[in-house]
């Protein structure tokens, strides 16, 4: 096995990090409601 050095396991943990927050936000985006989205599913008056 190779062993990583300090710097090298920080730069894996903030490319997690950044990859789980895409994931969250992205998730996130795709479930909220938006003001545009309800105008499409509410009917016109």
């Amino acid at each position: 096995m190779f062993r990583l050095t300090r710097q090298e396991r920080r730069l894996v943990a903030f490319i997690l990090v950044a990859f789980l927050t895409g994931l969250g936000i992205k998730h996130w985006r795709e479930t909220r409601e938006t003001e545009a989205a309800v105008a499409e599913i509410a009917p016109a008056p």
